[in-house]
């Protein structure tokens, strides 16, 4: 008996009371920021306008105006944006997407031909490339810019970035 009083004694005087008093808690649940359900659809900006008569779009010389001059023309056609995405995917070898555009969007195709070449600032310079706008018909937006060019057409401004020069290598 005596032993058993002891041995109380010092559970009492050794364990502190804080442990005693309180239950046993689970370890706090950190929850995620934003869960994966509070994740929004893309928005279609550029909804479906292909019930336009060709009088309500940009015109296409309002569209030829605003190109440059060191600029040859070789197409310009009217086209929904899926058709664009279906070439797009074709050439690139993987789905095209834009989840902001409808697909019955219509657009303007430009493919412009610069053989004196251009510069883009603080990139580069290309001595001759072929350039394919896509212009919003409904806006005049442009929507994307594609720039082929065979190999050694474009000087980087900056040290080793000049794409298929040999003397960069």
């Amino acid at each position: 008996m005596k032993k058993l009083l002891v041995v109380a004694f010092l559970l009492a005087v050794l364990v502190p009371g804080s442990l005693l008093a309180q239950p046993a808690q689970a370890p706090a649940v950190r929850k995620a920021p934003h869960p994966p359900s509070a994740l929004k659809a893309p928005v279609v900006r550029l909804k479906d306008n292909s019930a336009l008569s060709i009088d309500k779009l940009v015109s296409q010389e309002k569209i030829v105006v605003r190109l440059t001059k060191k600029a040859t023309l070789k197409s310009m056609q009217i086209l929904k944006y899926s058709q664009y995405q279906a070439e797009q995917t074709k050439i690139a070898g993987v789905a095209f997407q834009n989840p902001e555009i409808s697909p019955n969007r219509q657009i303007y195709k430009i493919v412009l031909e610069f053989p004196q070449g251009f510069t883009i600032p603080r990139a580069g310079k290309f001595d001759r490339a072929t350039v394919t706008s896509i212009i919003d018909a409904e806006t005049g937006e442009s929507i994307d810019t594609d720039i082929v060019a065979p190999p050694g057409a474009f000087h980087s401004f900056h040290d080793g970035l000049s794409v298929g020069n040999p003397n960069n290598r």
